[in-house]
This record gives structure tokens, C-alpha cells and sequence, in this order.
């Protein structure tokens, strides 16, 4: 089998999924041991970033990159912590403090 090839589980230890949406959790509690991502022996992880529900009219994108922001002071904006932030995101120093000050 191949680095990036996907291995097959018996379809024994799936259950059939449901027709109600349902979160997270409830996913977790209901296929106990559900995992994004899976370890091989070679050291290969896979691990999903993204990923889209589309159907022939529309798509959702679920992005699990978490956000990081609003700052909550000036200090945060500080020794470059203004660049640690992705929603929103500040071209420089001022840029922070100038949305801590004035919320734009």
C-alpha cells in the first residue's frame, strides 16, 4: 500500500449514518472513537483542515481554523502580538491598536 493511499476499515465497526443533522458532540457520542485524521505505522498522519458539502445548487465550506481576535487591548497589539491575529487581521502595529481604540 502506497504512503498516501487510504486504508479500509470492515464496514462491521461503522454505523450507518443518520438522516438528522447533528454536531459535533453528538457525533462523538454517538460513533464512539470517530477521529479526523489517523496515525499510520510509517509516521504518515492525515488530518483535515477543510473540507466542502456541496450538492448541485450550493456548498458549504466548514473551515477549522480557529479565529483568533478580536485583540482586547492595546497591549495585545504589542511586540508584534498584532500579528497573531486572524479575525480581523492588521497590517501593522497601528493598525491593532487604531481597531482596539475605534472597533474599525
Amino acid at each position: 500500500m502506497g504512503l498516501h493511499q487510504r486504508r479500509q476499515r470492515p464496514l462491521a465497526l461503522f454505523r450507518p449514518p443518520g438522516t438528522t443533522p447533528k454536531t459535533w458532540v453528538q457525533i462523538l457520542a454517538e460513533y464512539p472513537g470517530v477521529r479526523v485524521g489517523e496515525p499510520y505505522p510509517d509516521g504518515y498522519t492525515e488530518n483535515i483542515d477543510a473540507f466542502k458539502f456541496a450538492t448541485a445548487t450550493s456548498a458549504t465550506t466548514f473551515d477549522f481554523e480557529p479565529s483568533i481576535g478580536p485583540p482586547a487591548s492595546k497591549d495585545a497589539c504589542k511586540q508584534n502580538g498584532w500579528q497573531s491575529f486572524n479575525y480581523p487581521t492588521f497590517k501593522n502595529q497601528g493598525d491593532c491598536i487604531q481597531f482596539v481604540n475605534t472597533g474599525k
